[in-house]
């Protein structure tokens, strides 16, 4: 059977941009923790509540007011209701879209407090988990005509192109 696929969920390489983007965004605020906490940031608390509150601030609250960050707009895409695309998320939703990595962070943070940040076990469950939901996200979105991702499921989400070509193709 084939399948038709909108042309305007096809967002991979966008989102991809887009991530890469908003890393650079958040590059300033690297080299600050570096000049505040010292040259191993990411072993520091303060650090990493600092840098994960920013990001998390940034992404909700530019989810819920824009249904984009800064390096979404660039690479021309939006997130927005699943049932009705042309409704922004909620701030509920857009909380729920970035709860696992949320979750995450709460892990790292708790390996950091437990003193196990330097040991190999604390290094391996904060490396594995990371993975682990990094693959689930890209095996997630290859399987569903949305393209949706695992995040995009839990806050009943869809990324969209902004603008460009949409007509359907078959795969």
């Amino acid at each position: 059977m084939t399948e038709t696929i909108n042309n305007k969920y096809q967002t991979f390489f966008n989102r991809l941009g887009a991530t890469l983007i908003d890393a650079i965004i958040f590059l300033p605020v690297l080299f600050l923790s570096n000049e505040l906490f010292g040259p191993d940031p990411e072993k520091s608390i303060g650090w990493q509540i600092i840098q994960n509150g920013l990001y998390y601030a940034y992404s909700i609250i530019g989810h819920t007011l824009y249904g984009q960050t800064i390096g979404k707009k660039i690479t021309s895409i939006k997130v927005v209701q699943n049932q009705d695309e042309n409704k922004l998320l909620s701030f509920r939703q857009s909380f729920m879209r970035d709860s696992i990595g949320v979750a995450i962070f709460l892990l790292q943070l708790l390996i950091l407090v437990l003193d196990y940040g330097d040991t190999e076990i604390g290094e391996q469950i904060i490396s594995l988990s990371t993975l682990v939901w990094i693959v689930a996200e890209m095996v997630t979105m290859l399987f569903n005509n949305k393209r949706r991702s695992i995040h995009d499921y839990i806050a009943n989400s869809v990324v969209i192109k902004t603008k460009g070509d949409t007509k359907k193709y078959g795969t």
